[in-house]
């Protein structure tokens, strides 16, 4: 590893392989025991706070989900999350009434969930001594299809078995009634946040998870999902807001010394499918510009903190399959 981050991504991935070796997510194995084994790789990312800074480096050693056959190795999939609305619904409720808000993360989420199916992989990198072997996997290991599903089923019966409920609306969000008032949780993926009046109440959730899983306390809620929350209790307001997730979008599309605009929209622009391509060298020309990702961004942008973009995104959405240059014009040059 030649990186100069080398040391901090070796220590990651030690505290990673020692993380499954205590959780029991492998037994080892004699090469050749099964027809099909899947390989793996490891994948690395630095954790940043709401300012960009770096506060940890995590390696995540994952599974070649890819190489899976339905109805051999896998069957369900589908794991549902919070929606944004839902999650803007609980930050206006603790808004209101005087909430407090903490974070909390689920450390190896996916290593707490029990693996139905039988699942072969090879040894990773870092492993010595083992090439005459390879893991059946006891646990689902982050990248297997199931892995997601099989860790909402495990969490949601934690919850419901502490007393939650699931909300008819999104069945990601939990609540609960207190003798202070409500409690709320909303799930998304790992990582969640606990919305009560009072910090025993708070206190009593984190327990009752860490008796079933191994958590991060990320202490009062201020970045999740991209966002930036600002709760000032004592002035009883809260704002969210994405300044480093746009300032970020602006520098990948070039966009850094663009003159600001009032509206999204130009007067009387008009946008249809007869400016897109209509032939080969046009399609062509096209095709080395990221419409699909800068529409994604401003799509998230708008359902996040800026409903104010909201009907030129979904204009510009409408000509994903083959966008035009005034098309992409009118996304990178005004909306941006």
């Amino acid at each position: 590893m030649a990186s100069d981050d080398a040391a901090q991504w070796r220590e990651a991935m030690d505290a990673e392989l020692l993380s499954h070796e205590r959780n029991g997510t492998w037994t080892l194995v004699p090469r050749g025991t099964a027809n099909r084994t899947i390989g793996c790789r490891w994948v690395f990312a630095k954790k940043r706070d709401q300012y960009g800074r770096v506060v940890r480096y995590k390696a995540r050693l994952v599974a070649k989900g890819f190489k899976q056959k339905y109805g051999i190795d896998f069957f369900e999939t589908y794991s549902p999350v919070a929606n944004m609305n839902s999650i803007r619904v609980v930050l206006s409720v603790c808004a209101a009434y005087e909430y407090r808000m903490e974070q909390l993360d689920a450390d190896t989420a996916f290593l707490n969930s029990e693996l139905k199916d039988r699942v072969y992989m090879e040894v990773p990198f870092g492993i010595e001594n083992a090439r005459d072997y390879q893991y059946q996997l006891n646990k689902a290991i982050y990248g297997l299809k199931q892995a997601a599903s099989a860790w909402n089923k495990t969490i949601h019966r934690v919850f419901l078995g502490n007393g939650f409920k699931s909300c008819g609306a999104d069945q990601c969000v939990y609540v609960k009634r207190s003798k202070n008032g409500f409690i709320y949780v909303c799930l998304y993926v790992d990582d969640m946040i606990i919305a009560a009046k009072t910090s025993e109440d708070i206190r009593e959730v984190k327990d009752a998870l860490k008796n079933a899983f191994k958590m991060k306390e990320l202490g009062p809620a201020k970045f999740i999902l991209g966002m930036e929350i600002d709760h000032d209790m004592t002035a009883g307001t809260l704002k969210i807001k994405q300044t480093r997730y746009i300032d970020d979008v602006v520098k990948r599309f070039g966009q850094e010394n663009a003159k600001p605009v009032d509206n999204p929209c130009a007067a009387g622009l008009k946008l249809s499918k007869t400016q897109s391509p209509g032939t080969d060298a046009e399609q062509n020309a096209m095709r080395s510009k990221p419409y699909r990702s800068l529409i994604g961004c401003l799509l998230y942008i708008t359902t996040c903190t800026r409903p104010d973009i909201a009907f030129m995104a979904t204009q510009l959405s409408r000509f994903l399959e083959n966008p035009g240059q005034q098309h992409w014009n009118a996304a990178v040059e005004r909306t941006v």
